[in-house]
Order: structure tokens, then C-alpha cells, then sequence
């Protein structure tokens, strides 16, 4: 019975989405492109682009990279590599030459993870290997561009479209800003309330909103299955 509950309330939350028209993100449009042989934004050319280290990507086709993550099989909000926390004690320990591997694959699964990407770029930064690292800066903040022109960030209506919650958190951190609490609003909608003390904009930022459809739909489906 609670299975059964949990499914009917993230079908509940969820449903509006099949619409596919998430803030500025046209997921029907996305899923045409990224999924359709003939068109250049099919997503395994796109793939193997980024795989080669293009660095001439577009804001579009960061912006279909991103979201056209989620029409793939390797898509899964809420589950975490078998390498990542291997990845991450060698990351935190600063052992970083034996970091990369690990980190080159849980990108492998899933090429958008922004967290991973990041401290890659770490990674490459402290061991001197600057060209390599401009070129995860660069997927970082592209793939971060695309987020930012999803809304804007001030409402539900205008919430930021992320693909993973732990991307929020990337957001936050590239703002420079901190978070009090967390609400999870109709939509589904994540409202952070942050803290305005010691923060670089006038007015302060109160609230930011992230809509987490996308996640939430990989949900249902796991406790559908």
C-alpha cells in the first residue's frame, strides 16, 4: 500500500508535464532533436563531440546536451555511479592523479553530472594541466548557461529547469549564496529559502525556485517498476 501511495502522489505531481513545456525548456522539441537520427542535435553525435573535447558547442546545443540527457536510457536523478564515492574520497583526500579515472567513468555514464565535472576540472587544475581543464571549465559553465536561461529563477512560473537536484546546489554555489531551508512546492517546485546576511547583491536574494518535474518523473518510474 505505501508503494502504491508513493506512486499516485509522484504521478500526481507530475502530471501536468507530460505538456512537455517546463519555463523556457520545450521538451517535446528537445526529445525530437535529440532523438532523431537525421538531425545534427541527435544526441549521440552530440556525444561524441563532447567526447573528443569540441570545444565550439553552442549555448543551444549545451542546452540540448543537458536536457536531452533525460531521454536516455543512462538517465537516473537519483542514483549515484558505483565509483563516485571512491571518486570523491580520493578527490577530498587530494590524491588527484588517481581521481581521474574514476571520475572519467562516472562521466561515461553520465556526461552532464556537474558536480563530477567540476572537480574534474579541479582535478586537472592542481596537477597543471591547464588546457584540459579549460575544457571542463568550459562544459561546466555551458552546461551551467543552459540552466541559467531556462527562467529566471524568481518563481514557480520562471523556476530554473534542472534534470538533477544536486544541481541546484551547483547554481547555488556558482552565486555565491547559502541556503536556510528547502520546500518542496507544487509544480513540483523546490523553493530555497536563503541567507541574506553577507551576500554581494543589493537587494539580497530571498528565495530562489528550481522546477525538479524531470526528476521526479525518473521517480515514478523507479517505484512504478
Amino acid at each position: 500500500m505505501k508503494k502504491l501511495a508513493l506512486v499516485l502522489f509522484f504521478a500526481a505531481i507530475i502530471s501536468f508535464t507530460y505538456a512537455q513545456k517546463i519555463s523556457n525548456i520545450d521538451f517535446d522539441y528537445v526529445k525530437e532533436e535529440t532523438t532523431k537520427k537525421k538531425s545534427d542535435n541527435y544526441y549521440p553525435k552530440l556525444l561524441e563531440r563532447y567526447n573528443a573535447y569540441d570545444t565550439t558547442f553552442t549555448e543551444e546545443e549545451y542546452m540540448f546536451l543537458y536536457y536531452g540527457y533525460t531521454f536516455t536510457d543512462n538517465y537516473s536523478p537519483y542514483g549515484s555511479h558505483e565509483s563516485q564515492e571512491e571518486f570523491l574520497q580520493l578527490y577530498y583526500e587530494e590524491e588527484f592523479t588517481s581521481a581521474i579515472p574514476l571520475g572519467k567513468l562516472i562521466l561515461e555514464d553520465n556526461p552532464v553530472h556537474l558536480k563530477i565535472i567540476f572537480k574534474m576540472l579541479v582535478c586537472y587544475y592542481a596537477l597543471d594541466m591547464l588546457d584540459t581543464a579549460r575544457i571542463y571549465a568550459k562544459r561546466y559553465y555551458g552546461l551551467l548557461s543552459a540552466i541559467y536561461d531556462s527562467g529566471d529563477g524568481f518563481s514557480v512560473e520562471t523556476a530554473w529547469v534542472v534534470i538533477r537536484v544536486s544541481d541546484e546546489y551547483e547554481i547555488l554555489s556558482d552565486l555565491e549564496l547559502d541556503m536556510l531551508e528547502q520546500a518542496l512546492l507544487e509544480g513540483p517546485t523546490d523553493m530555497l529559502t536563503l541567507k541574506t546576511e553577507d551576500q554581494k547583491y543589493d537587494p539580497p536574494v530571498e528565495e530562489l525556485y528550481f522546477n525538479v518535474a524531470k526528476p521526479f518523473e525518473g521517480m515514478s518510474k523507479m517505484f512504478g517498476e
